[in-house]
């Protein structure tokens, strides 16, 4: 053997080089393709399994897929016919300005450069929106006592009392059992606003027909007694800040008067000097505009004395609250799909939260041991707890009949 000088090693390139230029066996080249195809196989394979295990565990629960949606849509169907009925009265009112229209008074203020606003700022159906949900208004509402009959029926029982009694609220004291009734009539009532025609519609929902419609009614009346006391209010305000400023027009015009008396009684002949023509000219206009003046606050204060006795209503009720013939719908088919679909998600969870947990027992056993003897643990110490629980309250019953 000839010596011959050592190789070096391979390179990666050059083994790969190698492997390609090596001939593949029958078929190398599609072979070769097949291998390279198969991790794509095998994904799509586990997504067909996936997909078949999915469907797999929702067959092997479909007793709970079909029960458990029935169930709730029929239970929901059930409490709805159960509950009492309830019946809702609606109120459509518009509110309309009550005070003086102040547009003489505001025109005269531009002069001086004053901006005046015309109306009243707290007209709009917002306003109302909220002053009807205002807790003292409510209150008012709530401590009102009612009389009204039972049923539409000539011989029903006639039901009286302030809506804590009737709505049966308890607490502790009178006034958490007001505060406790505002909450629940605060759920009762839907009030919904419309800006392009400045209507306000309130609903008030309860268990009597009659009683929606007093509530309506009682919660109209409270808006206007607020409104009226507030114009009332705002005009005695108004009037006696013009009795100031009619006063003080008054001497200013009088002042004027004087002065313009003064001027004629001194300058007969005026017309024949340019000077105490003009002199006249400048005197006469502010004449004008102080009698200008004082007629506008005279009539602005005769106005506000009116508006400080008016007792008008302020709101234009366009549909009085009356009572329902009916009762509010049930809904009951909206019910019954909602209750299934909800029924439906319970049961898709609870049918893989089983599957995971028969999964887990077997590959898990001590850590599941461990659980169930946790929970039955749990379960006994409650269980103690209430006869611990109910023992005392015997106690306390016991102590207080004595």
């Amino acid at each position: 053997m000839s010596d011959l000088p050592p190789q070096p090693p391979a390179s990666d390139a050059s083994r790969e080089e190698a492997d390609a230029a090596r001939p593949s066996p029958a078929g190398g080249g599609a072979s070769g393709r097949i291998v390279q195809a198969m991790p794509l196989l095998v994904e799509s394979q586990s997504e067909e399994i996936s997909l078949a295990a999915i469907l797999a565990v929702l067959l092997r629960h479909r007793r709970l897929l079909v029960l458990l949606p029935l169930t709730v849509a029929f239970l929901w169907v059930v409490i709805s016919l159960i509950l009492p009925r309830t019946y809702t009265s609606e109120a459509i009112f518009t509110p309309t300005s009550g005070t003086a229209q102040l547009s003489q008074l505001a025109g005269l203020a531009a002069q001086f450069g004053v901006n005046l606003p015309q109306g009243e700022t707290n007209q709009s159906p917002d306003f109302y929106a909220a002053l009807v949900q205002s807790q003292d208004l409510l209150r008012s509402a709530v401590e009102t006592r009612y009389r009204f009959p039972a049923s539409d029926d000539p011989d029903a029982d006639t039901l009286s009392g302030d809506l804590v009694q009737l709505f049966d609220v308890d607490g502790d004291g009178r006034a958490v059992q007001v505060a406790k009734t505002i909450e629940e009539l605060q759920d009762r009532l839907h009030i919904s606003t419309d800006a392009t025609t400045g209507l306000v519609t309130v609903d008030v929902r309860t268990h009597w027909a009659a009683l929606s419609r007093d509530v309506d009614q009682r919660l109209l009346d409270l808006v206007n007694v607020f409104n009226l006391q507030t114009r009332q209010t705002q005009a005695s305000a108004e009037r006696r800040f013009l009795e100031t400023r009619v006063a003080a027009s008054g001497d200013s015009l009088r002042s004027m008067e004087d002065s313009v008396q003064s001027f004629l009684e001194h300058n007969r002949s005026y017309q024949n000097s340019p000077e105490l023509r003009f002199q006249y000219d400048r005197m006469n206009r502010r004449l004008t505009l102080f009698q200008q003046v004082y007629t506008t606050l005279s009539e602005s204060l005769e106005q506000a004395k009116i508006d400080q006795v008016r007792n008008t209503p302020v709101i234009t009720v366009v549909g009085p609250p009356q009572a329902p013939a009916r009762p509010d719908r049930l809904h009951l088919l909206v019910k019954a799909f909602v209750g299934i679909l909800l029924g439906g998600v319970l049961a898709v969870a609870g049918a893989f939260a089983a599957e995971w947990a028969r999964h887990a027992r077997r590959a898990e056993p001590d850590d599941y041991r461990e659980l169930d003897d946790l929970w039955r643990d749990t379960r006994e110490d409650v269980r103690a707890l209430w006869g611990r629980v109910r023992r005392a309250w015997h106690g306390v019953r016991s102590r207080a009949a004595r």
